[in-house]
Order: C-alpha cells, then sequence, then structure tokens
C-alpha cells in the first residue's frame, strides 16, 4: 500500500517538475512581447549606464558623495596596513620571547648538569687533594655540593673538612 502511494508521489512530483521546465523553456516563444520588454530593460554587459535624466546639480552631489567615499576607503586601507604591521611587529615580539624563554628554561638545565660535572669530579679527588680546595669554598657552595652529592661523597665531603665547618654546613642543611 506505502509503495503504491510512493509511486504515485512521485509520478505527481515528476510530472510538476517536467511541466515547470518545459514552461520555463517555452515561455520566450508563448509570450514573446514580454521577452523583449526584459531584454530592453537589462543593460548589454560593458555598457554604461544613461545618466541624462540627472540634471548637473544631482550629478555634482552624487560625485561628491563618491570622492567621499573614496577618501574614507582609502584612510581605511592605511589603517588596516598600520595595524597589520603592528601586529606583525607583536608577532616577531612574541616569537624572540619564546626563543628566550626556550633559552632561560634550557639553560638552568645545562647548569644543573655542568654543576653535576663539577660535583662529581670534585668528589672523586683523593681526601688529602680535595680537604684544601673545600676548605676555600663558602657556605653556599659547600651545601649546593652536599645537596647534590650521593650518600658516599657527602661522607667524603664532610670528612674533608674541619669539625666545626662540617657542624654549620649540617646545620644549615637541616634547618
Amino acid at each position: 500500500m506505502l509503495k503504491k502511494i510512493g509511486i504515485w508521489a512521485g509520478i505527481v512530483v515528476g510530472g510538476f517538475i517536467l511541466m515547470l521546465v518545459g514552461a520555463y523553456f517555452l515561455y520566450p516563444y508563448i509570450h514573446p512581447q514580454a521577452v523583449k520588454k526584459l531584454e530592453q530593460k537589462k543593460p548589454a554587459f560593458g555598457e554604461t549606464n544613461d545618466f541624462s535624466g540627472f540634471d548637473a546639480d544631482s550629478l555634482k552631489k552624487i560625485n561628491q558623495q563618491v570622492m567621499i567615499l573614496q577618501d574614507q576607503l582609502d584612510s581605511l586601507k592605511t589603517r588596516e596596513s598600520q595595524q597589520m604591521t603592528i601586529i606583525d611587529s607583536l608577532n616577531n615580539v612574541i616569537q624572540q620571547k619564546k626563543h628566550e624563554t626556550v633559552n632561560k628554561v634550557s639553560q638552568p638545565v645545562s647548569e644543573k648538569e655542568d654543576f653535576s660535572e663539577i660535583t662529581k669530579s670534585l668528589l672523586n679527588l683523593e681526601p688529602e687533594t680535595l680537604s684544601p680546595i673545600v676548605n676555600k669554598l663558602t657556605t653556599s657552595q659547600l651545601i649546593r655540593i652536599y645537596r647534590n652529592a650521593s650518600t658516599m661523597q657527602r661522607q667524603k665531603l664532610l670528612s674533608s673538612l674541619s669539625a666545626d665547618r662540617a657542624a654549620e654546613i649540617l646545620n644549615k642543611v637541616m634547618s
């Protein structure tokens, strides 16, 4: 039942579409005067409009309005180019700041790696050689070395220091 209704609906809609297409193509033959009127009203491609119906004052006013609009358009284009220049310079600043940030972030890592290497090299020395060197370092430098050293290296560092200096380091590390 539904299939028959669908077929009949398709036939009716299809017939209607065929009639519309036929009327569209047959209209110039059915009503030629209406087609001629439409063709007369429509200007041909590339033709200019006829302004003979306007007086000189109205043409001057229209020309002045066109000139004002062109000036406004030119000023808007100038502002746009200035703003695009500002945007480009801001984008350049952003890129520079990103590079600087990346360099700053990567720099402490390399300094930390360098400090780790220095700590390893220093604490691999013999106690006789290590003792005079660490006694000349500041307390903050010794604390930094102590925090970066392994347990064995910490023992070696503290044994190379005088008892007072080792106690000072431990007090500052523990507080």
